[in-house]
């Protein structure tokens, strides 16, 4: 018998790091072992992806900070579905993933992406989120600081994290032209270029990046 995943993201209107490692794991899970569904909590147009791919998504809408009736809606979709694993992505998703399960026989492993996120929680937060560490079958670290984080600050147990680095489907770059690129953005051809993909938000910290670059082009 299939085992059945709730994947559990934020929002389902844009695409970002953590949804987009949501959406590669959905489309290469092993179909003869697992069956998955996906719970957002706020709509968009990226639904449309899940849904493209036979992926039942679910959308929960809130009303407040802590809503009972969004609790009990939430865990009606995992009992309904007969859902045996919740995997949320990032520090909300798990609170309300953590209260969904809570009494109930679903494991409940927790992925996180970012360090900086979890450094900068209040401190009220910070000993939910350990309290509810605590509490779940797995955690997953996507990168060695998040692991060490883990370890060192919140003091979970090793055999309970699980150092699983974000992945790159290279194949869907493998017919990408680069035709006429370094001519159009005045580069040389023997030029040096290095790269960096991410979101222009705070915790990705491009301005350090910047700051680095200028340093080494006056050396």
């Amino acid at each position: 018998m299939k085992k059945k995943i709730a994947f559990v993201v934020w929002t389902l209107a844009d695409m970002g790091g953590s949804e987009r490692v949501v959406y590669d794991i959905v489309r290469n899970l092993g179909k003869n072992r697992y069956s998955s569904i996906v719970v957002g909590f706020e709509d968009g147009p990226f639904r449309a992806l899940y849904e493209n791919l036979g992926i039942k998504t679910y959308c929960i809408s809130k009303s407040k900070k802590i809503d009972a009736d969004f609790v009990k809606q939430f865990r009606g979709i995992l009992t309904d579905e007969q859902v045996e694993i919740v995997n949320p992505h990032h520090f909300s998703p798990l609170v309300y993933s953590f209260l969904a399960t809570r009494f109930t026989p679903i494991k409940l492993i927790y992925t996180e992406h970012s360090r900086w996120q979890l450094e900068q929680l209040p401190p009220v937060k910070k000993v939910a989120n350990r309290l509810m560490l605590g509490n779940v079958e797995g955690v997953v670290a996507i990168s060695e600081q998040i692991e060490d984080y883990y370890l060192k600050n919140l003091r979970i147990p090793k055999n309970r994290v699980h150092l699983i680095p974000n992945g790159i489907d290279v194949e869907a770059f493998r017919n990408a032209r680069s035709d006429g690129l370094r001519e159009k953005l005045g580069i040389g051809p023997n030029e040096t270029v290095i790269g960096v993909v991410a979101n222009i938000r705070p915790e990705k910290n491009l301005k350090l990046l910047v700051s680095a670059f200028s340093d080494l082009a006056k050396e």
